[in-house]
C-alpha cells in the first residue's frame, strides 16, 4: 500500500533488542534465557521476511545497529531507556544518522 502512494520511502530497522537487561536499582532479576531467546528469533523472523518484501519493491532501507552498537552492547545499553526504545542521545544520534542517510541518497 505504501509503494502505491508514489513517495520516497525508507524503511528504517528498529532498535537492536536487550530483553534481558534491568535497570540497575532493579530487585529481582529473574532468569529470563528462554523468553530473550523467543523474542530474539521472532525478531529475527519478522526482521527477515520484511527486509526481503522491501527489497522486491526496491525500498531502501536503514539500519543502524551497527552504528548503535559501535562498542557492543555497553554502547547500545548507554543509548537505550529500556530493553527496545532509546533514551534521548539515542533519539538525536538516530535522527543525525537518518538525516545523513537520507541527503546521501538524495531524496
Amino acid at each position: 500500500k505504501m509503494k502505491k502512494l508514489d513517495a520516497q520511502l525508507l524503511y528504517w530497522v528498529g532498535n537492536p533488542m536487550l530483553p534481558d537487561v534491568f535497570p540497575p536499582n532493579h530487585i529481582l532479576k529473574p532468569d529470563l534465557s528462554a523468553w530473550k531467546a523467543q523474542q530474539l528469533l521472532h525478531k529475527k523472523k519478522v526482521l527477515a521476511h520484511t527486509l526481503r518484501t522491501i527489497k522486491s519493491l526496491h525500498i531502501p532501507d536503514l539500519n543502524l545497529r551497527t552504528r548503535f552498537e559501535i562498542k557492543g552492547e555497553i554502547s547500545a545499553k548507554k543509548w537505550m531507556k529500556d530493553w527496545i526504545n532509546h533514551n534521548e542521545t539515542g533519539a538525536e544520534l538516530i535522527a543525525s544518522w537518518m538525516a545523513e542517510y537520507i541527503q546521501t541518497l538524495k531524496f
